[in-house]
């Protein structure tokens, strides 16, 4: 018994702490572009364009595939990660072009409790959800 709940235990952790996967990859044109404006937050430095594009000129210098558990702790640090990225090949912004979600299953957990007269069950679930993002790695010029 003590062996099972120290493989759940371990097993929750990796899903809670599990990986997130930013891959960098160059964009080469010399193409200018302009955008009509959209949504905007600014998180450690970077421009975060979810909605919308800049209303001013930029160049895409690269694009970032983003990819990780939907899971509220790696959401949070997320943003730290992606702006750390763009920081490092000398970006300005980022601007979100592809969103998907993939439900990879769920694990399920209980405890059942009882003898001939009453019994107890109690559980939990937990569903396993992929996220993927594609930004633009832009250069406000």
């Amino acid at each position: 018994m003590k062996k099972r709940y120290i493989i759940l235990c371990c097993l929750y952790c990796f899903l809670l702490f599990g990986c997130i996967s930013i891959n960098y990859t160059n964009y080469r044109s010399t193409e200018t572009l302009e955008g009509k404006g959209g949504s905007v937050f600014n998180k450690y430095g970077i421009d975060f364009w979810e909605n919308g594009e800049p209303d001013q000129k930029y160049k895409i210098i690269g694009i970032i595939d983003y990819k990780a558990n939907d899971l509220p702790i790696q959401n949070a640090r997320s943003n730290k990660k992606i702006a750390k990225k763009v920081i490092e090949v000398s970006g300005d912004a980022v601007i979100l072009f592809n969103e998907e979600k993939e439900n990879r299953g769920s694990i399920n957990s209980g405890n059942a409790r009882g003898d001939s007269k009453n019994f107890r069950y109690s559980g939990t679930s937990t569903n396993i959800i992929r996220k993927y993002r594609k930004y633009y790695v832009i250069r406000y010029l």
